[in-house]
C-alpha cells in the first residue's frame, strides 16, 4: 500500500483532485440523469468524464450516417446530371424526383429528431 510522501503513483480515483458544481432545476437533473442511464453509465460523473472522453468535438454516430446519407444523395444527384444528355427528360424528372423524396424523408427525420431511420 502507498503511503503519503514515499512518491509512488496514486490510484484513479485518488489523482481527481477538481470538483465540478453547476446548479441545475429538476427538469435539467432528470434530463442529465437519463442520459447517463441510456448510454449505461454508473452515475452522472461516469457519463461526463465518458462524454469528454470519447464524445466531444467528433460527429455523434447519427451524424456520421446523416453524412453518409447526404453523400449518397449528392452521389445519385451526380449521376443524373451526367446521364442527363443521354435520357430522355421524362426519366431524368422521375430520378430527380426520387432524389428529391429521400432528401425529404431524411429532412423529416432530423427535425423529429427521429434518426435512428435515417436510411
Amino acid at each position: 500500500m502507498a503511503k503519503a510522501g514515499d512518491g509512488a503513483p496514486r490510484s484513479d480515483q485518488r489523482q481527481r483532485q477538481a470538483l465540478i458544481q453547476i446548479r441545475v432545476t429538476a427538469a435539467e437533473h432528470f434530463a442529465f440523469r437519463r442520459a447517463a442511464q441510456s448510454c449505461g453509465a454508473s452515475g452522472l460523473a461516469a457519463w461526463a468524464r465518458n462524454l469528454l472522453h470519447k464524445g466531444c468535438g467528433g460527429p455523434s454516430a447519427s451524424d456520421r450516417v446523416l453524412s453518409g446519407v447526404l453523400g449518397q444523395l449528392a452521389g445519385r444527384m451526380q449521376e443524373i446530371a451526367h446521364l442527363a444528355p443521354k435520357v430522355p427528360p421524362e426519366k431524368i424528372a422521375q430520378e430527380i424526383l426520387r432524389v428529391s423524396q429521400e432528401l425529404h424523408d431524411v429532412q423529416r427525420k432530423v427535425i423529429g429528431d427521429d434518426r435512428e431511420g435515417v436510411p
